[in-house]
């Protein structure tokens, strides 16, 4: 089943998981209209490898732009993205998260089914050494599943409605879904897990 939606993807030197990333897009059960990659201003080899894999791959209809507007944040990156969206629904997720084939499955229905304006996504830490795992337990919480913006599911009119992301390097993903919340607009945690990192966590060393 194809959606129409607009999965928005920054990307920041992710020469390591891209390919893993894409892969997981287009093996999902409900496919989305439109994937819009964001460069931000990369120093590797990242978005020559997204060129190579949209030529070589079986795209399945699916819309693949891969963009670069001189962009260094992830909340600018996402603003390019929103902007260049022209679907009902848009989905974000990062590249080095790993999630499930069914994930815009999951999502989309129980927005759908439970008349929502937008699913938050939910990831779980856990951490992959000794000073991950400590650094995890004493920030957000060790196996704690909290919400996040990627993995989340959301009606276009919601942008409209509470605007772009605040173009600051960290903090503006809480401060977007508070001001979700103060809107009140209708909106879950997904019900599940829906993103796990596919390396560290949170730190690798104490520095």
């Amino acid at each position: 089943m194809k959606i129409d939606l607009t999965v928005i993807i920054p990307y920041y030197n992710e020469s390591k998981t891209i390919v893993k990333t894409l892969n997981l897009l287009i093996k999902q059960s409900y496919q989305p209209k439109k994937v819009i990659l964001v460069n931000s201003s990369s120093t590797d080899n990242t978005s020559n490898l997204i060129d190579e894999w949209i030529k070589k791959t079986d795209l399945k209809d699916i819309i693949f732009k891969n963009i670069f507007q001189n962009t260094n944040l992830p909340s600018s990156s996402k603003n390019v993205g929103i902007k260049y969206s022209d679907t009902r629904f848009i989905a974000f997720m990062d590249c080095d998260l790993d999630f499930e084939h069914n994930w815009l499955k999951c999502q989309y229905n129980y927005l759908i089914e439970e008349k929502l304006d937008i699913v938050f996504g939910s990831v779980e830490l856990s951490g992959n050494s000794s000073i991950d795992i400590s650094s995890v337990a004493h920030t957000y919480g060790y196996k704690k599943k909290r919400e996040c913006i990627p993995g989340s599911v959301l009606k276009k009119e919601v942008i409209d409605e509470v605007g772009i992301f605040k173009e600051f390097r960290s903090g503006y993903d809480p401060f977007w879904r508070n001001k979700v919340k103060i809107k009140e607009l209708k909106y879950r945690i997904a019900p599940n897990r829906i993103v796990t990192y596919m390396g560290v966590n949170y730190a690798k060393n104490y520095k």
